[in-house]
């Protein structure tokens, strides 16, 4: 497994963490499934695209359908369970400083 500044700092956030599970969270949130392009395209269709967004966190393309709070949490729960949410919080946050 590779393990890249992300995974690194979040395995610092919470020591005992499945490290699985951080890599799991981190690689769906950075490279989005077609459930949550489909989740993003349906939120920007009823025009809640920007909701729970931070600004300026969707300079790069990349981050547009899981880099915003709802979106992180939903693909964390998916990928870990609830250790999974603390990952994608942890994922977010690093994002968002």
């Amino acid at each position: 497994m590779h393990w890249n500044t992300h995974d690194r700092l979040s395995g610092m956030m919470r020591p005992h963490a499945d490290p699985n599970v951080i890599y799991r969270v981190n690689r769906a949130m950075d490279n989005p499934d077609p459930f949550s392009m489909r989740m993003y395209q349906t939120r920007k269709n009823l025009g809640y695209t920007h909701t729970f967004d931070v600004p300026g966190l969707r300079i790069n393309g990349h981050r547009a359908p899981n880099h915003n709070w709802m979106s992180a949490m939903m693909t964390g729960y998916m990928n870990g369970g609830k250790e999974g949410m603390y990952a994608a919080a942890a994922n977010y946050l690093m994002q968002t400083s």
